[in-house]
């Protein structure tokens, strides 16, 4: 079977902080929108969740878990393709 192709792609990112300050950051991406690359509303949402991850106190904790599912995902694949050998 073959992997299947990201189309589009949408992230919202909502956060308060204890002095009040608060923001809401959208990100859009594929066919249609500002940034064609499917991928671009990921990959920024990933690059501001890491930011505020980071502002916030929780840096490493975060790149823990990123590692984490990337493995995960390697995992996956590598059982996937294993299994499609058999």
């Amino acid at each position: 079977m073959a992997d299947p192709l990201l189309v589009s792609s949408r992230v919202e990112i909502s956060y308060k902080a204890d002095d009040g300050y608060s923001s809401t950051e959208s990100f859009r991406a594929g066919p249609g929108s500002f940034n064609d690359d499917p991928e671009g509303a990921l990959l920024a949402g990933f690059e501001e969740l890491s930011r505020l991850l980071h502002l916030f106190g929780f840096g490493e904790e975060a790149m823990r878990r990123a590692s984490a599912a990337a493995a995960r995902v390697q995992e996956f694949f590598d059982n996937r393709h294993d299994a499609g050998r058999s």
